[in-house]
């Protein structure tokens, strides 16, 4: 009887740990990349990516057809840059030669960046008008 109350007991716990641990990992704030744990980095970056998409194809649609290459090629220029900007080398006789990997964090403060440019450009063309001086990313 003692054994199977010990397993009940142990189930249990193991049980309300999975859900406190889905719960926790539910309310991270993607949005404060430097306090994301390491362990959503990767699902926090995987939802930017889809919200930045989102956000894209939202203003492309509200865009007149003239500006929208302007749009595709910062997009492009954008996403290019991220990499190189993103990008860590390493290397030396430690690690057998040299190499990359892309720091996640950087990666998703940029993506973060890139959502709030394009929200602030969907958001001027509903209040002022579309802007097409304004959709190239200053770093281009």
């Amino acid at each position: 009887m003692r054994n199977q109350l010990s397993s009940l007991t142990a189930a249990v716990l193991l049980a309300a740990s999975v859900v406190l641990t889905g719960t926790a990992r539910a309310q991270t704030n993607c949005n404060v990349p430097g306090r994301v744990p390491a362990s959503a980095v990767y699902d926090c970056t995987k939802k930017a990516n889809q919200d930045m998409n989102t956000a894209y194809q939202q203003l492309m649609k509200k865009l007149p057809a003239s500006d929208q290459p302007t749009l595709r090629y910062s997009q492009d220029f954008w996403v290019g840059r991220r990499a190189l900007d993103c990008w860590v080398a390493y290397g030396g006789p430690e690690h057998d030669g040299a190499g990359y990997y892309i720091d996640d964090v950087c990666f998703l403060k940029s993506t973060i960046s890139r959502i709030n440019f394009l929200n602030n450009r969907y958001r001027e063309c509903l209040t002022s008008g579309c802007q097409p001086a304004k959709l190239k990313d200053p770093r281009s």
